[in-house]
C-alpha cells in the first residue's frame, strides 16, 4: 500500500514538474523557440499569438487575450492560449510566415492554420470553442439533416466511414472547418431518404434558397479525391444568396464580378417576401451565372456604403457591380429586373465608368512632408513605374497614426533628396478607395511598392516605427539605389558653402570684438 502511495506521489511530482516547464503569464502560456514544438505537438488545439512589445495593436489585444484565456480555462476548455515575442523568437516567427503583428494562428497537434476570428475576449472564446468541436457533425436521422441545412449549405458524406473517399472528406473538413460546414450521415436510412447512394458526397444547398425552382438543391461530387475542395468552392454559393461576414470568403473565392443588390430580407417574419425579392434577381441571374455572382447585401447594415455610392433613395433595393480589382459600378436607377439587365449589358459593353471614393486631388503637394494620395491620384503616384513608394494608410481618428505622424514627416524630409526615385506618401484609408490588394485591417498599415513590381502585391512594413528603423529598412528594400539627384547635390554643396562662409564671418567678428 505504501509503495502504491509513493508511486502515486512520484507521478504527481513528475506531472507537476512537466507542467511547470512552461511559463505562464496569468492563464496565457509564454513560449520560446526551445519549448514551442514540445507544447503545440502535444495539444489538440491551441491559439498562438505572435506579437511585438512595441506594437500598439498588440497592446490593445493583450487584455482581451488574457480575459479569453481565463474564460476558456474556467470553462474546462481544451483550448490553450499562447503568446510569443516574435522580436525575440525571430526564427520561429519566420518559420510560420509571420509578417505583421499581432499574427494569430491555430495549432492542432502542431499543424498551423490561420486564425480568422474576432479579436475581443468574447469573440475569441466563442470562435475557439467552435474550433474545439468536431469538424464533422454526425447526423443520426433525416430530420437532423434537414435541420442542419435549413439556413446554411453543407457538405455531407453518406454511408460507412470505411469508404476510401471518406479519408479525403475527413482531410478537407479538418483544413476547411473555419470556412465550410461538414456532416456525416452513417445510417443507410438517411442516405435513402436523401436519395443518395452509400459512400457518396453531396453539397446540399440551404433550404431557404433551394425551395426556389431556379436554385439547385443538391450537387453530387463525382471527381477525383484531390478535387473535393475545388468542387466545394465552385458550388457552395446559390444562384442568388445573402452576403454575410461569415460567407464573404465563399464569394471572394469565385473569380467573377459580384453583383450586389441592397435589400433587407426578413427570413423569420416573411420568408415568402424574402424569396419574392430573390426571385426577381434570379430571373436575370440565370442567364448571367457564368459571368457574374449575385448576392443580396443587407440594406440596413450598409447604409453608409449606399450613401457613399450616391445610389438613388427609395424602398426598392439598389444594385452595384464590383470587380476583383475593387472597381465598382453603381446603378443610377432604382432596382428592377429590367434595370438590372440593362446595367449588366452596359457593364459588359464597357459603357460604365467606375466609381472611386476619393477626397479632392490636392492642388499642390507639400515641400517637406509626405505626398498626399487620394483615390483619384492613386495610380498616378503609387503605381508610377519610375519610383519606389512607401505608403502609409491611416485613419484621422487613430491614436497610433497621430503618434507616427511627426516621425513619418521627418522620414519624408530626410528622404527629400531622393524624391526622383523614392516617394514617401500617405492616404486616408477611411476617405479613399484602395485597390483590393491594399486593404487594411488596422491603422496605420504601411506598404512598400517597388518600382519594378507595381503589378504585384505590395510589401507590408512590419518593423519598429522610428525614423532610424524606417530608414534602415528602406535601404534594404529599394529597387533603385538611394542617390541624391544631381541638382540636389549641387544645392546641398551650395548651402554648405554659404553656411561655412557665414561661420567664418561670425568668427572674424568675434575676434574683432576681442
Amino acid at each position: 500500500m505504501k509503495g502504491l502511495l509513493l508511486a502515486g506521489l512520484c507521478l504527481l511530482v513528475l506531472l507537476g514538474t512537466a507542467f511547470a516547464e512552461f511559463e505562464l503569464d496569468g492563464d496565457v502560456y509564454v513560449l520560446h523557440t526551445s519549448d514551442f514544438d514540445e507544447f503545440v505537438n502535444n495539444e489538440d488545439i491551441a491559439l498562438v499569438e505572435f506579437y511585438a512589445p512595441w506594437c500598439g495593436h498588440c497592446k490593445n489585444l493583450a487584455p482581451e487575450y488574457a480575459k479569453a484565456a481565463t474564460t476558456l480555462k474556467n470553462n474546462d476548455s481544451p483550448v490553450k492560449l499562447v503568446k510569443i515575442d516574435a522580436t525575440e523568437e525571430g526564427d520561429l516567427a519566420s518559420r510560420f510566415g509571420v509578417t505583421g503583428y499581432p499574427t494569430l494562428k491555430i495549432f492542432r497537434n502542431g499543424v498551423a492554420a490561420e486564425y480568422k476570428g474576432p479579436r475581443d475576449a468574447t469573440g475569441i472564446v466563442s470562435f475557439m470553442q467552435k474550433q474545439a468541436a468536431p469538424a464533422i457533425t454526425s447526423l443520426k436521422t433525416y430530420a437532423d439533416l434537414e435541420k442542419f441545412v435549413a439556413d446554411e449549405p453543407a457538405i455531407v458524406f453518406f454511408g460507412d466511414s470505411s469508404a476510401k473517399i471518406y479519408k479525403e472528406f475527413e482531410r478537407v473538413s479538418g483544413g476547411q472547418r473555419e470556412t465550410y460546414r461538414f456532416a456525416h450521415a452513417a445510417d443507410a436510412a438517411v442516405a435513402e431518404a436523401a436519395s443518395q447512394k452509400d459512400g457518396t458526397i453531396a453539397l446540399i444547398q440551404a433550404k431557404r434558397y433551394s425551395q426556389s425552382p431556379l436554385e439547385t438543391a443538391k450537387v453530387e461530387f463525382e471527381g477525383k479525391a484531390g478535387d473535393l475542395l475545388k468542387f466545394i468552392k465552385a458550388n457552395i454559393v446559390p444562384l442568388v444568396g445573402e452576403l454575410t461576414d461569415d460567407n464573404k470568403v465563399w464569394y471572394d473565392a469565385k473569380d467573377l464580378p459580384l453583383v450586389k443588390v441592397y435589400a433587407d430580407l426578413n427570413w423569420v417574419g416573411n420568408s415568402k417576401g424574402a424569396n419574392y425579392i430573390l426571385n426577381k434577381i434570379r430571373k436575370v441571374a440565370k442567364d448571367h451565372k457564368d459571368k457574374f455572382t449575385f448576392v443580396v447585401s443587407p440594406k440596413s447594415k450598409n447604409q453608409k456604403e449606399i450613401d457613399d455610392f450616391g445610389l438613388p433613395k427609395g424602398e426598392i433595393p439598389f444594385v452595384i457591380v464590383e470587380t476583383k480589382k475593387n472597381k465598382k459600378y453603381p446603378s443610377p436607377v432604382l432596382f428592377s429586373p429590367e434595370a438590372l439587365q440593362s446595367h449588366l449589358e452596359a457593364y459588359s459593353a464597357g459603357k460604365l465608368e467606375s466609381y472611386v471614393k476619393s477626397e479632392p486631388v490636392p492642388a499642390s503637394q507639400p515641400e517637406d512632408g509626405p505626398v498626399v494620395v487620394v483615390g483619384k491620384n492613386f495610380e498616378e503616384i503609387v503605381l508610377d513605374p519610375t519610383k519606389d513608394v512607401l505608403l502609409e494608410a491611416y485613419a484621422p481618428w487613430c491614436g497610433h497614426c497621430k503618434t507616427l505622424e511627426p516621425k513619418y514627416k521627418e522620414l519624408a524630409q530626410n528622404h527629400k533628396k531622393y524624391r526622383h526615385s523614392l516617394t514617401i506618401a500617405k492616404v486616408d484609408a477611411t476617405a479613399n478607395d484602395l485597390p483590393a490588394n491594399y486593404q487594411v485591417s488596422g491603422f496605420p498599415t504601411i506598404f512598400f511598392i517597388p518600382a519594378d513590381k507595381k503589378d504585384q502585391a505590395p510589401i507590408k512594413y512590419d518593423g519598429a516605427r522610428e525614423v532610424a528603423d524606417f530608414t534602415k529598412w528602406l535601404k534594404g528594400k529599394v529597387s533603385i539605389p538611394l542617390k541624391a539627384a544631381e541638382g540636389e547635390e549641387e544645392e546641398k554643396t551650395e548651402k554648405k558653402a554659404k553656411k561655412e562662409k557665414k561661420e567664418k564671418k561670425d568668427k572674424k567678428g568675434e575676434k574683432e570684438e576681442l
